[in-house]
């Protein structure tokens, strides 16, 4: 087997060969006699070394192939392994795995049925109570309503304008509320055949001897007026009726009536027809509390 001999490198590593070689020849005979034998001495000397390294390198070569043969043979060794196992997985996914995908179908797809069924009746159970929630308050609100209603068309009205020409705008809004029933009295003085459950004491539409209205008389004569006719009613009137004083102006004598009479003001249109829808259910809840 033929080696390349790498001189450059035993010039590296073996320069004192080198440089015996490359030394200057000497001038007279016996040192050429001489250096020709010191020159042979050092050509078997090179000669053995490269015999010794030609040989060292030949062995490590060999090995060298060795162990590349033999790492060959177990890397195909282990990869005839690898396809031998594989083709057994293949071949047993093959028998069994139409069997293991319908086990895991039948397990998920039954899993997933049920969860389905089990989400549908949580949600009808939840709309269900949200709908008996809403419905409920909607019957509470119509029943409260139609309580109400009944209350009104249950309730007697007298509608008082003492000095008054006729009967008012407010008078035919009380009508319209659907009252059982809505008595005016045009007196100058309160009468005495009041019947109602709600007593109406029109102020601001009276009018005076001389002409003038309610709103425009002095404060002083306006109060006395006022406080005139609501003593009158109060005292016609047995405590189980409401009073409900229709009045723009203030009128400070209301503020010091008796607690234990139902007695309210109500200054414009609006305010009139509720707080007299307001009275009838008072009084009928306080007839029901008296009622043994």
């Amino acid at each position: 087997m033929y080696m390349f001999i790498d001189w450059q490198a035993l010039a590296h590593w073996h320069p004192h060969l080198f440089a015996q070689l490359t030394a200057d020849p000497p001038k007279d005979n016996a040192a050429i006699a001489n250096n020709t034998a010191a020159q042979i001495d050092i050509l078997k000397q090179q000669l053995e070394f490269l015999a010794k390294e030609n040989a060292r390198q030949s062995t490590e070569f060999t090995e060298k192939l060795k162990l590349m043969a033999d790492g060959q043979q177990q890397l195909s060794q282990a990869f005839q392994g690898f396809v031998t196992t594989m083709q057994w997985v293949l071949g047993g996914l093959g028998v069994f795995g139409t069997s293991i995908i319908a086990a895991l179908g039948y397990i998920f797809g039954k899993t997933i049925q049920e969860t389905k069924a089990v989400a549908r009746v949580i949600a009808t159970e939840k709309v269900t109570d949200e709908v008996q929630k809403v419905v409920s308050s909607q019957v509470e609100i119509v029943r409260r309503s139609l309580q109400r209603e009944t209350v009104i068309g249950n309730t007697l009205v007298d509608y008082w304008l003492p000095a008054g020409p006729s009967a008012p705008s407010e008078f035919r809004l009380l009508q319209g509320r659907a009252f059982q029933n809505v008595k005016f009295y045009g007196d100058s003085v309160i009468p005495r055949r009041i019947t109602g459950d709600v007593f109406v004491l029109d102020l601001e539409n009276s009018i005076s001897a001389s002409g003038q209205r309610f709103g425009s008389r002095p404060d002083a004569e306006r109060e006395a007026f006022a406080k005139e006719q609501i003593d009158a009613a109060l005292d016609a009137l047995p405590g189980s009726v409401a009073i409900v004083i229709y009045t723009r102006p203030n009128v400070k004598h209301i503020y010091s009536l008796p607690h234990d009479r139902y007695v309210s003001p109500a200054t414009n249109p609006i305010t009139l027809v509720g707080m007299v829808a307001d009275a009838a259910y008072l009084v009928r809840g306080a007839q029901q509390r008296n009622t043994p």
